[in-house]
């Protein structure tokens, strides 16, 4: 990180060089304070770190458009927000950010090859490709692949097919797993943090872990392996009945027979710091306190849709939501809350710090427990919940033979979400959480909190939502497996369960239901029976750049994902 700095000093520092010859001064070939070459050690942290922050963009869309924020009281000015009649202004983000980042990835695939010293920044850059397509394509579809990433040599590139994109992504992952099973050398100079206690893989070394040194047992090749499959698998589950690839889904579905997958938090952690500019973590700074102190975020609460899965109306949940623990954790209040385009004058306002921060009110110094834990946490990039919930899903249809049961994966995806909520930004678990006897064994440890979430629900009207075993149908342990997923990643990857809701349907809302029971907006001038978008636009840029290659008639209410086949 130190080398990070110094060639930001390099960067941004620049001064003029007083000279008295005319011709050295206008010598611009060889400028040190625009290197036209970096290593891919520099790339990589660099690479990572934006990947991190774009999770902010796609939190705040899927937050959106997937049920677990609303407008809060006193604000105005929505829009397209409250409506979904989104427009080519909207989300552009989402689009600019990702590729951005993707061509760091790709520059770094450039320098390096699958063998040698720098094999391991060759698959790490190949699995954050495929990691940030996989975000893109659950947001656009359609997009440009096999011509993007070329720099000047292609400024108009065509688009492909989301299929297609997902069988070359099957394949660089592929290729990053082959290069991660070659023995490393002892010029394979890369390091990743990792910490024991909370199973978790930091992708950016920390100071926590030796600033930079190697770590005692090497790379972690098996945890960036688990990754990788764990990305593989979650494809096969989006594609399982997409008929235009039965063959790629059974060709990649036999490589994945005897694979192991994540069975901890996915996190980057760079060395966050709070009070500093640029130096929070992404969603600390968007979500609760900026670097200055002053609250980040008041126009946003919680949905009742949201809350219910909390405060009884659908679910009891007193391990993540009330009152088992102090302080509560993913809400600060429960009772804040409004349906999305809701806007007369009872709609209560947010908090300083925001509703979805339930730490301390001492500004950029805040800490916590919960979705947002304070300026100095590591921020997931995929949750060890959403890793067993899809392992879970898988198994349910047959795509993993793994020894555990769906049952148990599921399980294990509740304890591992009330174990992340329980953790503060220094990985501490909270300590009555903590005194529980199988706490700090990883896997989603913390049987007791889940028996007692159990019991809590045994009554509700779907109790197989908490517990599969009481499920009777398949249709109805999918609807456990994917509400417990939007569940666990509320307000962390609130894109994934948006995601997922196109793909299943679940979790259940009825578009004449009250407002636990609904979570479409009441402005909304959606089409479709459930009032809700499908996608965003393509952005304007494209049409004003890229306008010969751009997919026309884009419609937010009829133009699927590919495999929304609802």
């Amino acid at each position: 990180m130190k080398r990070i700095k110094f060639l930001n000093m390099i960067l941004l520092g620049g001064a003029l060089l007083a000279t008295t010859s005319c011709n050295k001064y206008l010598d611009v070939n060889d400028n040190p304070n625009n290197p036209v070459d970096v290593s891919p050690d520099l790339i990589l942290p660099a690479a990572l770190a934006q990947t991190a922050a774009n999770n902010v963009t796609f939190n705040s869309y899927g937050a959106w458009a997937g049920g677990y924020q609303a407008n809060a009281g006193g604000y105005g000015g929505f829009g397209s927000v409250l409506t979904y009649n989104y427009a080519t202004s909207d989300n552009n983000g989402l689009w600019s950010s990702t590729y951005s980042n993707l061509n760091s990835y790709q520059t770094i695939i450039n320098k390096t090859d699958a063998t040698g010293p720098y094999k391991n920044y060759n698959a790490i850059a190949k699995i954050m490709k495929a990691f940030c397509y996989l975000r893109l394509i659950d947001v656009y579809n359609d997009v440009p692949y096999t011509d993007a990433l070329k720099g000047v040599e292609n400024l108009t590139p065509k688009y492909d097919k989301a299929e297609d994109i997902y069988v070359a992504l099957f394949g660089e992952l592929n290729a990053a797993i082959a290069s991660l099973a070659i023995a490393n050398n002892s010029q394979t100079t890369i390091s990743t943090a990792t910490s024991a206690n909370s199973q978790r893989i930091d992708i950016i070394t920390s100071g926590q872990s030796g600033g930079g040194e190697w770590e005692a047992n090497g790379f972690p090749t098996a945890k960036w392996t688990a990754f990788a499959n764990t990305l593989k698998l979650k494809m096969l589950v989006r594609i399982r009945e997409v008929g235009s690839l039965s063959s790629t889904f059974n060709t990649e579905k036999a490589k994945l027979a005897s694979a192991a997958f994540v069975t901890y938090d996915v996190k980057a952690q760079p060395g966050y710091a709070s009070g500093q500019d640029g130096k929070q973590n992404p969603s600390f700074n968007a979500y609760a306190y900026t670097y200055t102190g002053g609250s980040a975020q008041l126009t946003t609460i919680p949905t009742f849709f949201a809350v219910g899965f909390y405060d009884g109306h659908k679910l009891e949940d007193d391990v993540r939501g009330l009152g088992l623990y102090d302080p509560v954790v993913t809400y600060r209040n429960y009772t804040t809350a409004n349906q999305l385009g809701v806007v007369d004058a009872d709609v209560p306002g947010s908090a300083t710090g925001g509703q979805f921060f339930t730490g301390n009110s001492n500004g950029a110094a805040s800490a916590g427990y919960g979705t947002i834990k304070g300026a100095q946490m590591a921020q997931p990039l995929m949750l060890a919940a959403e890793s067993y919930f899809i392992q879970a899903e898988a198994k349910l249809f047959g795509i993993i033979s793994s020894g555990l049961t769906e049952d148990e994966l599921f399980a294990r995806g509740i304890r591992a979400s009330q174990r992340y909520l329980l953790t503060d930004q220094n990985e501490a678990l909270q300590p009555d959480y903590a005194a529980e006897p199988d706490a700090a064994e990883g896997n989603g440890a913390g049987q007791e909190s889940y028996d007692y979430y159990v019991e809590q629900n045994a009554g509700a009207s779907k109790p197989y939502l908490v517990d599969l075993g009481v499920a009777t149908t398949t249709a109805q342990k999918l609807e456990a497996i994917v509400t417990q997923k939007w569940i666990a990643v509320n307000y962390i990857h609130s894109n994934e369960g948006w995601s997922d809701y196109r793909r299943t349907g679940y979790p259940v809302t009825s578009p004449g239901g009250n407002e636990y029971n609904n979570f479409a907006s009441v402005q909304s001038v959606s089409t479709r029976q459930d009032k809700l978008p499908v996608r965003v636009l393509y952005p304007a840029s494209e049409y004003a750049l890229n306008a010969q290659n751009v997919p026309a008639g884009i419609n937010p209410f009829t133009s699927r994902v590919f495999y929304d086949l609802n």
